[in-house]
């Protein structure tokens, strides 16, 4: 773990081979150097470094670990983390696999087989709030149904202006928690930001008036 940044920015990745752990974090460096990493190999592993779940902003997951697999660990993470977004990172892409995870209301989806630079970016996006999936994933997300009453809220307060955190504290919800809340409503709406989204929210409600 890196030492001497704030200690409130923390991005856990949990990866059991240690190369692909080190070209995360150094792609996540170089975009996003205010955060500090804690790399870990195993849920197990996790648990004995756990640190203050305040600190923690996102969690990098992948999917085939020693003592979890596919979304067994999304869950068991969610266990220990309840309010941070988890992004998974993993070398199964196929459709199956990406339907399930973006069933478990995670922020981003991003293969292994990215390259570095692309890796970075997405990362950086992630971190940003925005959702980041493979682009086969748009048409998984079709039968995801409408915004629930929760997102409507969020995105009635992010038409208006509001950053993540003042809508956290209108709503009473965590900063994080606001994240993921707007991570799957990127994916219902099939954009990548917040412009886009509110552009879409604001068409539908027109269409719907008219």
């Amino acid at each position: 773990m890196n030492a001497g940044r704030d200690a409130s920015s923390t991005v856990i990745v949990i990866d059991d081979h240690p190369l692909c752990a080190a070209a995360v974090s150094a792609a996540l460096a170089r975009r996003n150097p205010q955060y500090e990493t804690l790399s870990c190999g195993s849920l197990k592993e996790l648990s004995a470094i756990l640190p203050d779940p305040a600190s923690v902003v996102l969690v990098l997951l992948d999917l085939m670990l020693p003592d979890a697999t596919g979304m067994s660990g999304v869950r068991a993470v969610r266990a220990l983390l309840p309010d941070v977004p988890i992004c998974v990172i993993s070398s199964r892409t196929d459709t199956a696999t990406i339907r399930q995870a973006i069933a478990q209301d995670i922020v981003g989806f991003l293969p292994k087989t990215l390259a570095f630079d692309q890796m970075t970016d997405a990362l950086g996006r992630v971190l940003n709030g925005e959702a980041v999936f493979p682009r086969l994933a748009k048409t998984l997300t079709e039968d995801s149904g409408p915004l629930s009453p929760a997102e409507q809220r969020i995105m009635q307060a992010l038409s208006l202006g509001l950053p993540n955190k003042q809508i956290a504290f209108d709503l009473g919800l965590a900063e994080s928690t606001v994240k993921s809340h707007l991570a799957r409503i990127f994916a219902k709406l099939h954009v990548t930001n917040r412009s886009q989204a509110i552009l879409a929210y604001e068409a539908a409600i027109a269409e719907e008036d008219a």
